[in-house]
């Protein structure tokens, strides 16, 4: 397993899949300043072929709009470096709380995310994940860990980490919670300690194997602590236009394991 670390983690510092994720910030203000995040979610970023999506989870954006409920200037944004990108209704493509999945069309600011990288989907829908893979997984876990806020910047480092899948559901996947099979690192690549997973919502999880590159297959929605189990929603979901279709789960509603 200490082999299978040490290339994970290579891929992720290598920008294999680094490059497609960021923190999705709350800000009290419309001016947007390091001293108004409030939290934070994680974006990943998806070409369909048909679009170029920021992809969150569902209770992300219901968590924004809670808090814009009781903050009306609030203003929830992708964080690109030392620039922060405003997602809106105006952008919302779908939001099923079910698959807990909320699609975002950011085709009017390709230019803001020339730095990033969208992970491509070439096959519809993406294949499930099976029991025995190794997923790997990137995120902005907030202020336990990443998150470092002056009146200067914003600065969010992120966490990644391995498991195996041990249990897939109709509307989840189920990660090991062995110790073994867990690691996270900072943006240095240096070991983090245990840390909780809030912020990380929304994470990109990839399968990851030997001589292949990392294919998608979800995006991280609920996990306490380290050493906890975590659960993450299918990216099989998502459809070419940027739309959430869960109608294959008519015949999937037990665990296989």
């Amino acid at each position: 397993m200490v082999s299978l670390i040490a290339e994970a983690e290579r891929i992720c510092i290598e920008g294999a899949i680094c490059p497609s994720a960021g923190p999705l910030a709350f800000f009290r203000s419309r001016e947007l300043k390091p001293l108004d995040v409030v939290t934070n979610g994680t974006f990943g970023l998806v070409d369909t072929g048909q679009k170029k999506l920021l992809v969150t989870c569902q209770h992300v954006w219901d968590g924004y709009l809670d808090f814009r409920l009781k903050n009306p200037n609030a203003i929830l944004a992708a964080l690109l470096g030392e620039v922060a990108i405003p997602i809106s209704e105006s952008q919302l493509i779908a939001e099923d709380r079910d698959c807990d999945l909320a699609t975002f069309d950011v085709g009017p600011f390709l230019r803001a995310f020339s730095q990033m990288k969208f992970q491509q989907i070439r096959r519809f829908p993406v294949p499930r994940s099976k029991p025995g893979e190794v997923i790997v997984c990137v995120g902005y876990p907030g202020e336990d860990v990443g998150r470092k806020i002056s009146e200067r910047e914003a600065r969010f480092d992120y966490i990644s980490f391995i498991r195996m899948v041990t249990a897939v559901g109709a509307y989840q996947v189920l990660l090991a919670e062995s110790p073994e099979h867990l690691h996270l690192v900072d943006n240095s690549g240096n070991e983090v300690p245990p840390v909780a997973y809030k912020g990380m919502s929304g994470s990109p999880c990839y399968k990851w194997s030997p001589n292949a590159a990392p294919k998608l297959k979800g995006f991280l929605k609920a996990g306490e602590q380290t050493g906890a189990p975590i659960y993450i929603t299918h990216a099989a979901f998502l459809q070419p236009d940027g739309s959430v279709d869960d109608s294959l789960n008519a015949e999937e509603l037990h665990w296989q394991q």
